[in-house]
């Protein structure tokens, strides 16, 4: 389970690492919201849990299975292995792009 308690202090969850310095100043203030709703920290547990139900799957092919829009799921792999929490997998032709792709468990 990914914790939520406390996410705001943890240096993966600083809006500062969701808003880049060269993005308006409305970027960064939904980055600021996005953190402090909780939103981020749910993100990230869909993410994982989706992970966890289908190891070895591609971003994309997580993204179908769950039926969500593009970059939903994938862009919080890569901060949930900076966690320790998944693990990158061999990589392989992608079922959905069709591409070679990084899979995840």
């Amino acid at each position: 389970m990914v914790e939520t308690q406390g996410y705001e202090e943890f240096p993966l969850f600083d809006p500062k690492r969701l808003a880049r310095n060269s993005h308006p100043g409305t970027s960064k203030e939904a980055a600021r919201n996005a953190v402090a709703s909780g939103t981020v920290a749910e993100f990230e547990e869909f993410a994982y849990s989706m992970v966890k139900k289908h190891p070895n799957k591609t971003a994309n092919e997580l993204e179908d299975i769950a039926g969500v829009k593009a970059r939903v799921i994938g862009r919080r792999l890569s901060r949930l292995r900076d966690k320790g929490l998944i693990q990158n997998g061999e990589e392989r032709i992608c079922t959905v792009s069709r591409a070679k792709c990084q899979t995840w468990y």
